[in-house]
């Protein structure tokens, strides 16, 4: 109804309101998410680091805007677990430097690593999915920031940049 979806919107953004406060945003929602990423991918100037472990496919959109930042000349690498994933963005961006891994399947009892996103070692999204009570129903809930002034983002730039030399991407 009406006002459950108001309600659910409220809650969102009070959830918000009190993670920026930290320096950080919180959002929930796959496709909130979707469209912080492209947001995200539309400011890239130099590098792009996207893992993508997400049960779900490759968004096209978040594709295309991949794409369009290696045209603009940002060094674009993709890490998944899913062959099939890196053959598409193969196929869309010759030029990226593709990684295939097993870091997704690292599990806790709350969920899983979806999504992550390094711009420009200066902006970080960081997601992870999880069960929800209703069997069969996923949920996506992420992290992010585009400004290294909180300490959990610092150390998400760190490790996702200690993780992309690791793998020996550019």
């Amino acid at each position: 109804t009406y006002l459950q979806t108001a309600e659910a919107t409220l809650t969102n953004l009070e959830r918000v309101e009190r993670a920026e406060d930290a320096g950080a945003w919180a959002i929930d929602g796959r496709d909130h998410i979707t469209r912080r990423l492209c947001t995200m991918l539309e400011t890239a100037a130099e590098t792009v680091y996207f893992l993508h472990y997400n049960r779900f496919p490759l968004d096209a959109d978040v594709l295309t805007d991949l794409a369009e930042a290696a045209e603009r000349g940002v060094t674009v690498v993709v890490e998944s677990g899913s062959r099939d994933l890196l053959d598409r963005v193969s196929a869309a961006i010759p030029d990226a430097t593709l990684a295939e891994s097993t870091i997704g399947e690292a599990r806790t009892t709350e969920g899983q690593p979806a999504r992550a996103l390094l711009v420009d070692g200066r902006a970080v999204l960081m997601s992870a999915e999880r069960e929800e009570q209703l069997p069969g129903l996923v949920e996506e809930s992420a992290i992010w920031a585009d400004e290294m002034d909180h300490g959990l983002i610092v150390w998400c730039e760190v490790l996702l940049s200690a993780r992309k030399r690791a793998l020996g991407t550019p």
